[in-house]
Formats: C-alpha cells, sequence, structure tokens
C-alpha cells in the first residue's frame, strides 16, 4: 500500500500580534525599565500592525525627549494626529498582556520577525468589522449639498426600485409566477406592464426552488398563446435565465441555537450569477419558505432581507422574494403591508411590497371602487394588485387583473371594470318609431286612438307593456314626434295625431308603413287579437 501523501503545513505567519501587543504594554505600565531594555534596539517599523508602529513612534519619541510615557498623554497625541485606531487602542494595552519582566523576549522575537519579513509581508490584517465600518463612512461635499441628487432608479415604477429589495406575497394559486413571468417579459420585449408603465429593458433571472424549468417554459408558451405575433422568443431566449432549483437544499440564512445569519450560498450565488448571466439587474426568488426553510419569524425574515441585500450589492440587481400571505391574510383576502406570513419583518425591511390576492365576496367590498359592480362569474377570475409601500414614491393604485386560460396554461389580463350606472338607458328610437307609424296607420284608417285607448289595446304591438308605451307615448309627444288634439264625437280623452317629424322618424323605421289589420301585423303574422275600430275610445 502507497504512503499517501501528507500535505505540507502552512507556513507559520510572519507577525506575532500577541508578542506586539505583550511588549507595548509592558512599555506602558513600566516605560523607564523596558526602555533600558531595548534602547540600542528598539525601532517603530520593526512592528507590523500600522496602529502598533504610530504607538511606537510616540513613545521612541517622548524616551529621546525626556517626557513621561503616560498611555493618556500618549493618547491624546495620538488622537491630536487623527490616529484614530491607535489612540483607541493605547488604553487598552495599558491593561497590560504581558510582564515587564519579560520585555526582552518579547522585543526579541518582535526582531526577528521584522528581519523575515524584509522579502516582503501581507498588509496587516483589520477586524472584519471595523474595515466595514471604515469603508462605510461618508461626507457630503459642498457641491453635493448645492446640486440634485441623482434620481431613483426604477425596474417598474412605482413598484420595483432598481439594486432593492421587493416582496410579491399572495395566497397559493394566486398567479405570482405567472405575473412575475409576464414581468421578465415585458422587460426583455419593452411592452407595457398591463397597460401601465412599461419596466426598464433588460436581463431578469429566475431561482426557483419550487417549479422547475419545463413549468416555466409552460408559462412562457402560455404568454406566447395569448400574445401571439409579440411575443418575440429570441429577445425573451436573450433576457430570461433561470436557475433550477426546485428540490435542492437552498438556503439563504442559517440558523445556530436560534441566532440566524447569512448563507455562504449568497456570496456563492452572486459569483456564478455575475459569471453565467452578466448584465442581469432583476432576480425573482421563489419563493420564501424555501430559502428560509420554513422558517419565517420576524428575526429569520429580517436576516433573509440582509441577505438579499448582500445579493443587490454583490450582484447588482434587484431582489423580488415572493412569498405566501398568513392563513388570515388568504381566508380574508387581506392586500396589506402585513399580510405576508411571519410577521411583519418583510414589510418593514423590504423597500417596496406587493400583494397579488383573488376578488371574493369577503374582501371586495374593501378593495372594490365603490362605483364598481361584479358578477359572481367576474369575481372567479378577477384579482388586484396593491402595493401598500414604497419607499421613494407615491405608492401605486390596486391594479385589477383577471384570470384567462390557454391551451399551456393561465394568464393575466388587465380587467375591465364595470361602473355601478343608473339603469340602463335604452335607445328607445325603434319602438318610440312603432308607436307613431302604429297611429299614422290608425289615423289613415280613419280610428282615432286616445294615449289609454292605445295602452290598452296597442301596446301589445309594438311590443312592450302598457307601462313601457305609457312611457314612449310621453316620449313621442315630448320630442314633438306626437301630438294631441281634442276629442270628436263626444269621446274620451286626447286624440293622438303623428307630426311631420314623427312620420320623419316612422318611415325611417317602416318605410312601406305598419299593417294592423286585414292580412298583416306588425310582425308580419295574422292578427285576431287586434279590436275592431268600433270598440276604440
Amino acid at each position: 500500500m502507497q504512503a499517501e501523501q501528507q500535505q505540507a503545513p502552512p507556513a507559520p505567519p510572519l507577525y506575532d500580534l500577541a508578542a506586539e501587543e505583550a511588549f507595548l504594554g509592558a512599555a506602558l505600565i513600566d516605560p523607564d525599565e523596558t526602555q533600558k531594555t531595548v534602547l540600542e534596539t528598539f525601532a517603530p517599523t520593526a512592528f507590523y500592525l500600522t496602529a502598533h508602529q504610530q504607538i511606537a513612534e510616540d513613545i521612541l519619541v517622548r524616551w529621546t525627549k525626556g517626557d513621561p510615557v503616560d498611555p493618556f498623554l500618549l493618547r491624546g497625541a495620538l488622537l491630536d494626529r487623527h490616529l484614530i485606531d491607535a489612540a483607541d487602542m493605547v488604553l487598552r494595552l495599558a491593561k497590560g498582556s504581558g510582564s515587564t519582566y519579560h520585555a526582552g523576549a518579547y522585543w526579541a522575537r518582535i526582531l526577528a520577525l521584522a528581519d523575515r519579513r524584509e522579502k516582503g509581508a501581507p498588509p496587516p490584517p483589520e477586524d472584519p468589522a471595523r474595515a466595514l465600518v471604515r469603508s462605510s463612512f461618508r461626507r457630503f461635499t459642498y457641491e453635493q449639498l448645492i446640486s440634485e441628487p441623482p434620481p431613483i432608479r426604477w425596474i417598474l415604477k412605482p413598484y420595483i426600485p432598481a439594486g432593492r429589495v421587493i416582496t410579491l406575497a399572495g395566497p397559493g394559486g394566486s398567479n405570482k409566477t405567472t405575473l412575475t413571468t409576464y414581468l421578465a417579459l415585458c422587460r426583455a420585449t419593452g411592452r407595457p406592464f398591463y397597460g401601465g408603465n412599461a419596466p426598464s429593458e433588460g436581463r431578469t433571472a429566475i431561482l426557483t426552488t419550487e417549479d422547475g424549468f419545463d413549468d416555466y417554459w409552460r408559462r412562457l408558451a402560455a404568454l406566447r398563446d395569448d400574445l401571439q405575433g409579440d411575443f418575440d422568443p429570441r429577445a425573451i431566449a436573450a433576457n430570461i435565465v433561470v436557475f433550477d432549483l426546485a428540490g435542492e437544499r437552498v438556503r439563504f440564512i442559517e440558523s445556530d441555537h436560534g441566532m440566524f445569519s447569512v448563507s455562504p450560498f449568497v456570496d456563492h450565488f452572486a459569483n456564478v450569477l455575475l459569471s453565467q448571466a452578466p448584465g442581469v439587474d432583476l432576480l425573482i426568488v421563489e419563493t420564501v419558505s424555501r430559502v428560509t426553510g420554513g422558517i419565517e419569524t420576524n428575526e429569520s425574515l429580517s436576516v433573509l432581507v440582509s441577505a438579499c441585500e448582500r445579493l443587490t450589492k454583490l450582484a447588482g440587481v434587484a431582489v423580488i422574494l415572493i412569498a405566501h400571505v398568513s392563513q388570515e391574510a388568504a381566508r380574508n383576502g387581506y392586500a396589506d403591508a402585513n399580510a405576508p406570513r411571519g410577521g411583519s419583518a418583510l414589510g418593514d425591511n423590504g423597500r417596496s411590497t406587493l400583494v397579488l390576492t383573488p376578488i371574493h365576496l369577503k374582501n371586495k367590498d374593501a378593495l372594490l371602487p365603490d362605483d364598481v359592480v361584479v358578477s359572481k362569474e367576474e369575481m372567479k377570475k378577477l384579482l388586484v394588485l396593491t402595493n401598500p409601500k414604497v419607499n421613494g414614491a407615491q405608492a401605486a393604485e390596486p391594479l385589477f387583473l383577471e384570470r384567462h386560460t390557454t391551451l399551456h396554461g393561465p394568464v393575466l389580463h388587465r380587467a375591465s371594470l364595470r361602473k355601478k350606472q343608473d339603469p340602463v338607458q335604452e335607445d328607445t328610437t325603434p319602438k318610440r318609431a312603432k308607436v307613431v307609424a302604429l297611429v299614422a296607420d290608425l289615423v289613415v284608417k280613419g280610428i282615432d286612438v286616445s294615449r289609454e285607448g292605445f295602452k290598452k289595446n296597442y301596446s301589445k304591438l309594438v311590443p312592450c307593456a302598457q307601462a313601457e308605451a305609457e312611457r314612449l307615448l310621453d316620449l313621442a309627444v315630448g320630442n314633438g314626434e306626437l301630438t294631441q288634439r281634442e276629442p270628436t264625437r263626444g269621446g274620451r280623452g286626447h286624440i293622438l295625431v303623428p307630426t311631420q317629424t314623427g312620420a320623419e322618424l316612422a318611415a325611417r323605421f317602416f318605410p312601406e308603413g305598419v299593417l294592423m289589420f286585414g292580412t298583416a301585423s306588425a310582425n308580419g303574422a295574422h292578427r285576431t287579437d287586434v279590436p275592431p275600430p268600433s270598440t276604440l275610445v
């Protein structure tokens, strides 16, 4: 059996920060004794850490001048030189981490390591937290304060600000991924988003942990069925990519005894995204429950938002988190910022919240405009997209959508809502023309007819009920199409007579007149139920 090859142990570091701290502590506690031990060889450049060098320089100056080496005086001098890190370190070092008796041994080790570093050494390490804070420090300039700040960039105004974390929540089966797939298509092809603003054109990546690649293929096929000639397969193929992680263990956050932190997966994914899909500026993550391992508490979701904010910085993307709403929100159709499952952390920490929910009996009064009427059948297809929170802009008005079915699956269209109106005003012109024509036919035959007689005996020829006949006669008289004259021969009621306007109206609809007696009636059939002239009032 061949001997296993052993890896060479890592090279020892060319510095010893503990020795440096022990020596400086000894110098601050007993400067006189330490000076006697090392004065001839003491050189601040032998220290590895920059802050240690700065403290040693001030100690050497004080030794040379004969000034006291007092920690508080030393700290003040360092602050005067704006050496904040070194000044903050002095008082801690003065508490001592080593013995003044061994100061010579500490110094010998520091010098030996400095000699070994003569060929070059890596830069001094800095605490990551301190480095992060240092890199975050910014000051406003005079020029900035008298000029306009840069405008907010948008993926889709006002729903999706660029480079931010957005939540899209809804109950299961509410077509959330149908909507985000259409958003990606709109970005790829320059199409307006459901008839409103057009999103910024660009590349979209979908990280899916539930549905697979084929499911998104079917969603795009459904949009192809729906859009027909407006479907641009080349633009879509170039600008939509999918990371199919369905069924895999994908975690954006980790838990250690209830303490949550950002998972290393986030950095790995950012690197792959930049290399495999350059130019992507929108990432859709499906779904929150999968990337948190099912832990949806305020604490875990706060860290999830932090993980996604890290993604926005590393990869230059906006992140849409697809989430479910709570059971209560699903049952009642809530569409506010607190609807997402797991408390308020997603809404509070993200920059924009969207809720997509079906309209049903429990929420229709709260979500539908007061002047809109929806039937039960229409309600089955109706959804609303709300935007209860967005930073940097006024939230969007509710967007009402309706489901449609294609060969390959559902698509969404912008809904056309019916307004509540007064009873529909029917166009009475054809019926008024019929009334006038019937009256004219009676006049030609020498038959006088009153309003009451017409309602009782001839309304069925219009055809209409007597109440409607009354309304039609009122309209005809009011429009000047019929007039009324005094009855003759002791008759009762005013007699109806067509005017020239009425005659023109009747001729327009009934150029050959309306036959009532003999062989034909208004609908061309023989009538036996029309009373003879002798019975007319």
